[in-house]
């Protein structure tokens, strides 16, 4: 399997890792009728699977350092 690859457009990291993955998150939208094809799913089998596949993230950076800091609310 090939290492994990990154890109950066203006304020987003488009990434191959799946360590970035976040798998409760993943589970959280199983658990929703918009991903009525799969469901929620025991979370060391769910990192597996992730480790294992050909994972795409998309994720918006930080605009000020109080966001990395976490001193800010998140608004996506």
């Amino acid at each position: 399997m090939s290492s994990p690859r990154e890109w950066y457009k203006d304020n987003f990291l488009f990434s191959t890792n799946p360590s970035l993955i976040q798998p409760s998150a993943v589970n959280a939208a199983f658990a929703t009728d918009y991903v009525h094809w799969a469901k929620p799913m025991e979370e060391a089998l769910l990192k597996k699977m992730l480790d294992n596949s050909l994972c795409f993230g998309v994720y918006e950076l930080p605009k000020t350092s109080a966001e990395i800091a976490g001193t800010l609310p998140y608004c996506p």
